[in-house]
């Protein structure tokens, strides 16, 4: 994504207080590299973690 874009995502997060971490990547586009895929894995450790509303 651009830069600009990217800020005005993490810009978005932060004022409506999600709680959000910024990863970036240094291959080509959809090329995941290890602290990517850690970042993903602790995401899905959070939503499971998480109760669930009804």
């Amino acid at each position: 994504m651009p830069s600009p874009l990217r800020g005005a995502l993490v810009a978005r997060f932060a004022a409506n207080g999600v709680d959000h971490r910024v990863v970036t990547g240094t291959g080509q586009h959809t090329e995941l590299n290890a602290a990517m895929w850690a970042a993903m894995t602790e995401f899905l450790a959070q939503l499971r973690a998480a109760p669930t509303e009804r």
